[in-house]
């Protein structure tokens, strides 16, 4: 009947519609699908080459620091003949390994509210006990990693009081002995249990010890030094 074939013709008609339909959005889901499929591949190589790149300048950077340590430990070593301001100058500058290991334990004390404890005791002297700063490994790990020994080939010397509050660096100098001057004792005393405000100990004798107290270099060379031992 001509009434049947216009439904059968109508619904042949819908049915393809729906398919129609049904195939442009799966195309469209698809289209959009490989895009973001295609925008995260190029995020990815973006990022991989990012991580490259961050990692061959982490690379650089470790071996930039140890490049100055192997300089400092070939002059304590091998190079005693060369002046003593040439080795001054390069304990002063950043990045050396006495500055190295004040960063690491300022780092740790915000961390921890506290300095790392010692874990035993190397030396002795004006009422302080000291460890040697590689003994301290352990607890920087997460930190860091520098020369643990001066320009002179002796170990920096660490000291932390019993509630960890407060902490000493010392590089013990050209003479390689731990000497503190009454002027320097009354220093760090003021420093523990605040009472007058002194200056910073300038020196200019390489034999002198470069302290570094709470963040605060408290005695240290400057400008030129001299050999004051051999002087006298």
């Amino acid at each position: 009947m001509p009434g049947s074939k216009i439904i059968c013709s109508d619904l042949v008609r819908n049915r393809w519609a729906v398919v129609l339909i049904i195939l442009i959005f799966f195309t469209n889901f698809c289209v959009a699908k490989k895009k973001k499929l295609e925008d995260m591949e190029s995020k990815l190589t973006k990022l991989e080459k990012t991580i490259g790149t961050m990692e061959v300048e982490r690379q650089e950077n470790i071996e930039a620091q140890k490049a100055p340590a192997d300089n400092l430990q070939q002059f304590a070593e091998e190079n005693t003949s060369i002046p003593l301001q040439p080795r001054i100058d390069m304990l002063q500058k950043d990045g050396l390994a006495f500055r190295q290991w004040s960063d690491f334990l300022s780092t740790f004390e915000v961390d921890h509210d506290h300095y790392p404890q010692m874990p035993i005791i190397t030396q002795s002297g004006y009422g302080y006990s000291f460890c040697d700063i590689s003994n301290l490994g352990p607890q920087l790990f997460d930190y860091g990693h520098s020369n643990p020994n001066d320009p002179w080939g002796s170990p920096f010397l660490y000291w932390c009081s019993s509630d960890g509050k407060r902490c000493m660096l010392v590089c013990t100098g050209a003479d390689r002995k731990l000497f503190f001057s009454d002027k320097l004792l009354k220093l760090i005393s003021t420093r523990i249990m605040p009472s007058e405000l002194l200056p910073q100990i300038v020196s200019k004798c390489a034999e002198d010890d470069l302290v570094w107290f709470d963040g605060e270099l408290i005695q240290y060379p400057e400008n030129a030094v001299e050999d004051c031992e051999k002087k006298e």
